[in-house]
């Protein structure tokens, strides 16, 4: 099913967009878009210092250590220091 126009583009969605913006990518007749659904790896969760700060206004340091260090896999020493600080 080989069209005279056919292209297979493989990228981000951002990435994508600004070939197409661009210029690089020409849209002729019909396209197909496969996106892959988005997956985390781990460490690839990052809590910011608002959920950090929420989580110590409601439990202890300690308890709130265990559960960002369950979540995202980091080291739970390093995550209670974290937390130490921001008190």
């Amino acid at each position: 099913m080989t069209k005279l126009y056919e292209n297979i583009e493989r990228g981000t969605a951002i990435s994508l967009l600004k070939k197409i913006n661009n210029g690089e990518i020409i849209l002729k007749g019909e396209f197909v878009m496969v996106i892959e659904p988005f997956s985390l790896k781990d460490n690839d969760l990052i809590f910011d210092n608002k959920i950090y700060k929420f989580l110590l206004d409601n439990m202890p340091a300690k308890d709130a250590a265990k559960i960002i260090s369950m979540i995202t896999k980091e080291n739970k020493r390093d995550i209670y220091k974290k937390l130490l600080e921001l008190k």
